[in-house]
């Protein structure tokens, strides 16, 4: 990638749109203690932000950055604008328990973390 690329450009360099889930997968720098995609802003700085919030930016327009960007689809790492929404604290924590997310929904023996990804119990491995 030419070093004078657009941040749009780094950007669809790393997503992957061919996932067999409809996900459009992140394929750049994922954040190890939660999962999410990150790429670096242009400038001096280094400013890191999030790709599913960057990928909402492009796809729905610029949003309330106290807004939170949330995934219909639980992959931290999809980018797939079909996938995302801009929700709140409220709705997102609402999302989170009708999916069985929360704290103790977890059936025995899964590790929460990985919950998204994980389809075996972790006594199973």
């Amino acid at each position: 990638m030419p070093k004078n690329a657009t941040l749009t450009e780094r950007f669809w360099e790393k997503v992957n749109t061919a996932s067999e889930s409809g996900c459009w997968e992140w394929t750049g720098a994922i954040k190890k203690s939660n999962g999410y995609g990150l790429i670096c802003l242009p400038g001096k700085n280094h400013r890191q932000v999030y790709a599913h919030r960057l990928s909402a930016m492009v796809h729905f327009g610029m949003f309330d950055r106290r807004a939170l960007v949330c995934h219909h689809c639980d992959v931290r790492h999809c980018v797939n604008p079909a996938h995302l929404y801009i929700g709140d604290q409220k709705s997102n924590a609402q999302d989170m328990v009708t999916r069985g997310r929360g704290r103790g929904q977890f059936p025995p023996g899964h590790v929460p973390h990985n919950a998204p990804r994980c389809n075996a119990l972790v006594g199973a491995r």
